[in-house]
């Protein structure tokens, strides 16, 4: 059965042990969550904001616990834990297999995410690998 949501410390330790922070890519934390205020906006109380890539309001990916939020060229998403069905890199060129990723829904629906390239972007796609096959 297809969890519905993943534990925060195991998002987190799977972040951390796959690259970490990047300039672009951090953990939220008390600190810095004012910083992500558009993009947390809306999420239920119990669900905090753990992991996020902003490139700026247009751009950014949002890591929680039950889902994750994006928005490319302003255009906002939302696929929920319990929804994903797959996470692959994208093999358009060299370029896009080291700064994007595509999630599938269980309806098929592809999304491409776009993220920061070195560790940060091995940590992202670490963390959602493991989303998507829990």
């Amino acid at each position: 059965m297809k969890r519905t949501e993943q534990r925060p410390h195991l998002i987190l330790k799977k972040f951390n042990n796959n690259g970490g922070e990047g300039e672009l890519t951090k953990i939220i934390t008390e600190e810095n969550e004012s910083n992500y205020t558009l993009q947390l906006k809306g999420l239920p109380e119990d669900e905090k904001g753990l992991v996020i890539y902003k490139k700026d309001e247009d751009n950014w990916v949002l890591i929680t616990k039950r889902r994750i939020r994006f928005a490319r060229n302003g255009e906002g998403h939302e696929i929920m834990v319990a929804d994903l069905d797959d996470g692959h890199f994208c093999w358009d060129s060299p370029e896009a297999r080291r700064s994007q990723f595509i999630l599938t829904d269980m309806e098929n629906n592809k999304y491409l995410l776009d993220l920061e390239k070195g560790n940060a972007f091995s940590s992202m796609t670490s963390v959602m690998f493991f989303m998507a096959q829990q």
